[in-house]
């Protein structure tokens, strides 16, 4: 029952991200979005929910870049470096995990 709760929070949350990403669209938005690694179960799913909302942001001519954490030793630092990474792409919008 937990594993489901979890997965129906991530796709609520990736079904708000992408409406809300439509609503803010405008030529040339850049997203991007801070995540674990695709061959993680959880993440791949997450994963999946990204690549089909980005669908609709490049449909509006925006771009989505995912970056992914290489392992998860160090992720409080890791994730703060691909945040950095972002900023330095002059992304318009930063999504990462709490």
């Amino acid at each position: 029952m937990a594993q489901l709760n979890k997965l129906l929070k991530v796709m609520i949350a990736t079904a708000v991200m992408a409406t809300t990403a439509t609503a803010l669209l405008a030529d040339g938005t850049k997203i991007a979005i801070i995540g674990g690694r695709t061959d993680d179960p959880f993440f791949a799913i997450v994963k999946k929910g990204i690549d089909d909302a980005a669908l609709t942001v490049k449909a509006h001519g925006g771009t989505v870049n995912y970056l992914q954490l290489q392992t998860y030793d160090n992720i409080g630092g890791d994730a703060a470096n691909l945040i950095r990474t972002a900023i330095s792409q002059r992304a318009s919008v930063i999504a990462a995990p709490d």
